[in-house]
């Protein structure tokens, strides 16, 4: 008998806790009864959306990817142009220097050489003179283009959903 009791008891501790739960459980059956249709558009437009945007910031990035690829290519571009300078501003002195040489073992009288020596330092300085001012120009030029802003478009701003 003493096992029949129980088996009463426990049945009934059963049935209490279902009961107890049926609010719950009739509000999960509410939530999983949701129109499919709805759902599955939402998250259609959600994956449209989604694809749009990676499309979209690939776009930005690759830009920002040339536009990067452009400034290092032109920075090369500039480093070879002064070293061509260079070289020739120092070709354009070893030939002035031998030159000089030339008149001042060709001067007949030690005025002349000391005519020949000014003549040759007033043209060197002035050359000098003449490339600061193109260094000055050039460092001025490469400044001003850095400074400008670059125009950067950010990723693109999410649209508002519609409401359904």
């Amino acid at each position: 008998m003493e096992c029949n009791m129980s088996t009463n008891t426990h049945d009934e501790s059963k049935s209490g806790a279902f009961e107890a739960l049926a609010p719950v459980a009739g509000a999960l059956e509410g939530v999983l009864s949701v129109e499919a249709p709805k759902a599955r558009d939402f998250v259609k437009r959600i994956g449209e959306v989604g694809e749009k945007w990676a499309a979209e910031g690939n776009a930005a990035l690759e830009k920002a990817s040339t536009n990067a690829d452009n400034a290092v290519l032109g920075a090369y571009r500039d480093i070879a142009k002064a070293r061509c300078a260079i070289r020739a501003a120092a070709f354009q002195e070893a030939e002035a220097w031998f030159a000089g040489l030339g008149k001042l073992s060709s001067a007949t009288s030690v005025t002349e050489a000391v005519h020949v020596q000014a003549d040759f330092l007033r043209a060197r300085s002035e050359a000098a003179g003449n490339r600061i001012k193109a260094i000055a120009d050039y460092v001025d030029v490469k400044a001003s283009e850095w400074r400008k802003p670059a125009p950067v478009k950010a990723f693109p701003k999410p649209e508002k959903a519609k409401a359904a």
